[in-house]
């Protein structure tokens, strides 16, 4: 059985980080993502921080655009700011992903995708029903529904639905925009992100309080208000 120091489980944002971190020691390392080559495409209004800028320092290949214009809107109040630094940056989930991935491609690291992690055990995990890999560390970054989560007892404090469309658009202003909406979202809301040829717009609930398949019905009535074309975008 092979023996690593370190297995990370799932290749997203911190998985890949925490791999670049561990490639400068001297532990055997190795991230193990589900997906195939075309991993980290997934739901997700493609917004970091200048918090998450600071710690990636991406570079502006992958950025779609540096976002200063924001707007916060509620039923009856608008506001609308113009920041001299950006604020926010754009980018696809993907490209940002296959940045990080090849950040590790010539360090000790390895990487493996379609390797699915199905069962974990003291000290060694389980990978596609059948191989079998021991660890001494595990580090979980396997998202919502976590393996890893389970495995250790970690409860789910909170559970959220986030539905979008994108939509594309030219000549479009870089704004992001949030929209409150008791309404429509309840007390979570609605967003536009700009992109470079499109916009993700879309909005997010607890599913507590409401259903996927009501906050979907809204999510149209809300775009239908705001007089947004979905008929040539792509729902996720």
């Amino acid at each position: 059985m092979e023996h690593y120091d370190v297995i990370i489980v799932g290749a997203g944002p911190a998985g890949l980080r925490c791999a670049q971190v561990l490639s400068k020691s001297d532990l055997r390392v190795i991230v193990l993502e589900k997906d195939d080559e075309n991993f980290g495409d997934k739901v997700c209004a493609g917004g970091v921080t200048r918090k998450g800028m600071q710690i990636l320092h991406f570079p502006d290949e992958i950025i779609e655009h540096k976002v200063r214009s924001t707007g916060v809107f509620t039923a009856k109040r608008k506001s609308t700011a113009e920041a001299p630094e950006p604020i926010v940056y754009t980018l696809q989930r993907k490209d940002l992903n296959h940045w990080q991935k090849r950040l590790l491609d010539k360090t000790n690291v390895e990487f493996r995708t379609n390797s699915r992690v199905t069962a974990i055990l003291n000290e060694k995990v389980i990978v596609n029903g059948s191989e079998e890999l021991g660890y001494t560390y595990l580090v979980g970054s396997d998202g919502y529904n976590s393996i890893v989560r389970k495995y250790l007892g970690i409860p789910i404090e909170k559970k959220l639905i986030g539905i979008q469309y994108t939509v594309p658009e030219h000549n479009l202003s870089p704004r992001l925009e949030i929209h409150f909406s008791n309404r429509y979202f309840k007390s979570w809301y609605g967003w536009i992100f700009p992109h470079k040829d499109s916009n993700a717009i879309g909005c997010i609930c607890n599913p507590a309080i409401m259903s996927s398949k009501t906050l979907r019905t809204n999510l149209e009535k809300w775009l239908e208000e705001k007089n947004i074309n979905t008929s040539n975008a792509v729902y996720q």
